[in-house]
């Protein structure tokens, strides 16, 4: 059975946010983690995943739903730019204290 476009599209969104990608150096982190192969892309500056692994240990508040959304988008860019998506609209919405 053939995979339907919109499970395909999932499957890359799904790719993109939780994959983790290498923190970039103005990140306050100790270890910057990330897919080795980012090391070597075959275009350059072509990096996969998101940041969002480095909220982990952060409190929740309004900067860093806004700082989820910035990674959210970072992550998702590339589905513009390669004419995967015409647009890709994000909402954050914080449910809860956790």
């Amino acid at each position: 059975m053939p995979i339907e476009h919109d499970d395909r599209v999932s499957r890359a969104v799904i790719i993109s946010l939780f994959t983790w990608r290498r923190a970039e150096q103005d990140d306050d982190t100790d270890t910057p983690m990330g897919w080795w192969g980012d090391t070597w892309p075959t275009v350059q500056n072509d990096r996969i995943g998101s940041r969002l692994h480095l909220l982990k240990r952060t409190t929740l508040t309004p900067q860093t739903a806004q700082k989820a959304k910035e990674y959210i988008a970072q992550a998702l860019k590339w589905m513009t730019e390669d004419g995967v998506a015409l647009r890709v609209d994000i909402e954050v919405v914080r449910s809860g204290t956790d």
